[in-house]
């Protein structure tokens, strides 16, 4: 039996993958967005059709691409020659293209899971406008055959990635102990609350003497500043709490990131990478507040629900009614509040982004005259953004507002019933008060209870954006596939035998190339642009790795036992040389010790260091050395990376921004350095006598070298 929750996107780019997760998830399928996507290798454009089917057939699915008009499509529906959930591609805008699930079609209406909104009702005639005529379908066998060993493998990835147990399970003694804090401090309360019926039935309204009133005024006040301790301690204890978890986790979220493929980097824009590091912390703290939050609220529920009972249970029976009122309110708040976070978020991390794309590119844009269109550009997402948030400022106070109501009559007609029975003598007035007092340990824990409903669903849509990252493959996880094979390795100082490269699906980049470096050699790289050598050299840099295919060094292959080894020994600078904020001598050490002064001021000397500035090495560096030209930060970078002396050195296009004179210098000096392996792009044709050995990439390959000194 087919089920019809569907699987939503984090962004625009996922429609594909979320669309493709739908179908699994309508047939038990459980694969996360995140994981599809890997493997889709989505980027920044979104996923292709042939990318969706071959998705897909790695899971043992077979799909197949369709072209057609709404009529075949009704007429293959019917005679089952296509199954349903099938995913269809539209044209929301103009050159915008989009994936929906058509769960159900008849003559009227398409029943469709949008990925972006939900379950949807359309219109034929609204369906024939947006479909471009292109279909996937899906061999409904296979998904008998694969089901339960994907899902079995899933799940175990997930429970292996769970950053969030772990910090829990790190964390358990600390959070029981909150816990023991928080259920004293609600006993009190509850001892505190018996203790005014006592003063009402057994004082007030007897001939007791003063002197008892005296001593249960000092014992309130005694147990009320025990609990004041408590609540101290306790509160204390959680902002501890919290720190630890935040740090951790925010720390977590770093060593996942710098751990993972440069490729993953160009699936996703720096904004929403920020924005999902932003909300690590806020995460933890909602999930940490929720955990502590249900014991005490379960607790501070049972606790009063038996002694209101046991005091009352007709007016124990309105309270419930009241509840349930509260509770249907709320409930039907959740879902619309939940869909503008999501918004919200997704429309901060656009903002951020597009933010720094102008900050970054300032100069381009006022001398462009098109500051104009990229603040209009801005102001579009800031406008969706503001109404967002203006839309769930209004949601809130509108729940509240009802809210609030229905609490207040709920309260006044407690009283009032309440006030009856006292007269008829049902109950007495001290256990009315008693009552009234311990609604608010009932009414205020159930309500916050149901509010947790939204807070889990904002946590679910912030925890969803962060797994992007804490579920995505690392380097390591990445080479620990790689497995020599019986013969292809050779017994080379550094090569490439029958390796394969591409960014996605669609197009491949480089095509069973064999390349070989010997041991100190200077080997050139050239090549027309986008003919695969800035890939070829991220390849060798291990910041890509193989589709198919293989790499070694010394003989051995390259895997997760020697990649960190190999990376010890190589040093690999582009064209963008990196430089942050602070001095130029802490740019070029980077925390490096025991450095070699005396290579440092002889590189400083080639390299015209010193020349930058009268400052020499303490000269200030702003962000991303906006203070530097670009051939200042290649200089920089370069001086950088011989500082440690390795063992191979490749560049990409590391001098492309400096001077053809300075140029010539740094290659000659570069050139003499005895035992050292240079691996280098470049596009300046006058270099090539410099070089022992020049690799000329063509389209899908390398030619045969060029040219042997």
């Amino acid at each position: 039996m087919i089920i019809t929750r569907g699987i939503l996107q984090h962004d625009q780019s996922d429609c594909g993958a979320a669309a493709l997760a739908s179908v699994f998830n309508m047939h038990r399928l459980l694969i996360p967005v995140t994981q599809l996507r890997e493997t889709m290798r989505v980027d920044k454009s979104g996923a292709s059709i042939y990318a969706i089917i071959k998705t897909a057939e790695t899971y043992g699915i077979r799909g197949e691409g369709l072209v057609g008009d709404l009529e075949e499509l009704a007429a293959s529906i019917g005679s089952k020659t296509i199954s349903l959930p099938a995913i269809l591609h539209v044209e929301i805008k103009p050159q915008v293209g989009h994936f929906l699930v058509l769960i159900n079609l008849t003559s009227q209406f398409a029943k469709v899971f949008d990925p972006a909104f939900g379950i949807k009702k359309l219109k034929i005639t609204e369906l024939n406008k947006l479909w471009t005529g292109n279909l996937i379908h899906f061999n409904s066998s296979d998904f008998k055959k694969s089901s339960r060993s994907v899902s079995k493998a899933t799940i175990r990835k997930m429970k292996a990635n769970n950053f969030m147990l772990s910090l829990f399970r790190h964390e358990k003694k600390s959070l029981v102990w909150i816990t023991i804090l928080s259920v004293a401090t609600l006993i009190m309360s509850f001892l505190g609350s018996y203790l005014y019926k006592v003063i009402v039935d057994a004082i007030i309204q007897s001939t007791s003497k003063g002197n008892l009133v005296a001593s249960i005024f000092i014992l309130l006040a005694v147990l009320y500043a025990v609990q004041m301790t408590f609540s101290i301690i306790q509160g204390s204890a959680i902002s501890r709490l919290s720190f630890r978890m935040s740090r951790s986790g925010t720390m977590a979220f770093y060593n996942k990131l710098s751990s993972l493929p440069n490729d993953f980097f160009n699936r996703f824009d720096s904004g929403n990478l920020i924005s999902r590091f932003q909300s690590v912390p806020d995460l933890l703290d909602k999930v940490v507040i929720m955990v502590l939050d249900l014991c005490l609220l379960l607790s501070s529920i049972i606790g009063s629900s038996i002694v209101l009972m046991l005091i009352s249970p007709v007016l124990y029976g309105l309270t419930i009614l009241i509840m349930l009122l509260y509770g249907c309110l709320v409930l039907s708040f959740i879902k619309p509040m939940s869909e503008k976070n999501k918004a919200i978020q997704v429309n901060q991390a656009k903002t951020i982004t597009l933010l720094r794309e102008s900050v970054d590119g300032i100069s381009t844009i006022k001398l462009s005259s098109s500051q104009s269109w990229f603040k209009s550009k801005l102001a579009t997402v800031i406008d969706r953004l503001c109404l967002d948030i203006s839309k769930l400022i209004q949601l809130s106070v509108t729940s509240e507002s009802i809210v609030g109501f229905i609490e207040s009559v709920g309260m006044m007609g407690i009283f009032c019933l309440g006030s009856i029975f006292v007269t008829k003598k049902t109950i007495t007035l001290g256990e009315l008060i008693v009552f009234n007092s311990l609604m608010i340990y009932f009414f205020s824990p159930a309500k916050k209870l149901m509010m947790m409903q939204k807070d889990v669903q904002d946590a679910k849509v912030l925890y969803d954006r962060i797994k992007d990252v804490m579920y995505a493959t690392t380097e390591l996880e990445r080479v620990s596939r790689f497995v020599s094979p019986s013969a292809g390795i050779r017994n080379n100082y550094l090569a490439l035998n029958g390796v394969s490269f591409s960014y996605n699906l669609d197009q491949v980049i480089l095509n069973q190339i064999d390349i070989t470096i010997e041991q100190y050699a200077k080997v050139g790289i050239i090549g027309k642009s986008g003919s695969g050598k800035t890939t070829v050299i991220k390849l060798l840099a291990t910041l890509l790795f193989p589709d198919k295919g293989v790499m070694s060094y010394r003989g051995q292959l390259i895997n997760k036992e020697n990649l960190i080894t190999y990376r010890q020994k190589m040093t690999y600078v582009d064209q963008e040389s990196f430089a942050f904020e602070g001095n130029l001598y802490d740019n070029i050490v980077m925390g490096m010790t025991n450095i070699d002064e005396d290579w440092l001021g002889t590189l400083c000397q080639v390299f015209d260091i010193f020349d930058m500035s009268n400052q020499g090495l303490a000269l200030y560096i702003l962000e991303n050395g906006k203070n530097l030209s670009g051939g200042q930060k290649q200089k920089l970078g370069l001086v950088r990376a011989l500082l440690t002396k390795p063992e191979i050195l490749i560049l990409d296009e590391a001098t492309s921004k400096i001077d053809k004179a300075s140029e010539e210098k740094i290659i000659d000096f570069i050139m003499t350095i005895e035992k050292m392996t240079v691996i280098s792009v470049f596009h300046n044709l006058d270099l090539v006598d410099k070089y022992e050995t020049i690799l000329n990439v063509a389209q899908n390959g390398i030619y045969e070298p060029l040219k042997h000194n």
